[in-house]
This record gives structure tokens, sequence and C-alpha cells, in this order.
């Protein structure tokens, strides 16, 4: 049976992934990336202004800092994740990493799930809220 035989290694430097892996880490240089967003729990960044009652400023900050938006490109709309907004007001920044994972099934996570629907559905029905 043959073995396959590794290439002779050709200098000293470490493959990125083994040692530092921002995106393991949820960072992409600088700035936090993206939550993964469903379609139904993005919000505009008025929306986002309105829950958080910030300035748009502020979003901008979060969504580049924090990871609570995403943005396609320069000229594209912000889009702000409404569970991810309210993590972080709420200063939870472990469910917010949850989240960036991927674990949607975390009970804190499915609570501010279900908080971001909520908030959603009174918005729309006009319920409590004016803009």
């Amino acid at each position: 049976m043959l073995m396959p035989i590794k290439p002779p290694r050709t200098s000293d430097v470490q493959p990125s992934f083994h040692i530092d892996d921002d995106m393991a880490r949820g960072r992409d240089g600088a700035r936090k990336l993206p939550v993964p967003m469903m379609p139904s729990e993005i919000v505009r960044i008025e929306t986002a202004m309105f829950f958080a009652q910030v300035s748009d400023k502020t979003i901008r900050g979060w969504a580049q800092k924090d990871g609570i938006g995403r943005q396609a490109g320069r000229h594209a709309p912000l889009q702000i994740s409404l569970p991810a907004l309210l993590m972080k007001v709420d200063g939870e920044t472990g469910t917010l990493e949850l989240l960036r994972s991927g674990d949607r099934g975390n009970s804190a996570v499915k609570l501010y799930m279900k908080r971001a629907v909520d908030l959603l559905e009174e918005l729309r029905c006009g319920s409590g809220f004016r803009r």
C-alpha cells in the first residue's frame, strides 16, 4: 500500500488558519463580521434608529464595529439585524456572539429572535408605535 508523501516545507511560515484565524473569531481585520441574517429580521437604518433611540451615525458605527449590520456595496443600503440590534442595546455581547456563530437554538438567542418578531409585528400592525 502506498502512503502519500508530504511535500517538503519551503519556509517556516505557518498557514494562518492554524495560528490566528480571524474568520473563526468573527473578525475581518479590525471589524466584526456581520451576523447571519434571515430576510425577515432585516430592518432599515431608520427602523433601527427608532428601536434603539440613537442616531444613524451610532447605528452605522455599531454595524461596522459590532457586526450588527451589513452593506453589500458603498452605495447599497445598510441592512440591520433587529435581533442583533436588540442584543447590542441590552449589552448582551455573549448572546450576540452566539448569534454570529449561528447558534439560533440557544435559549437566549431564541428569546431575542421572538422579541424581534413581536416588535416587527407590532410595528407592522401599527399598534403602540408612532413613526
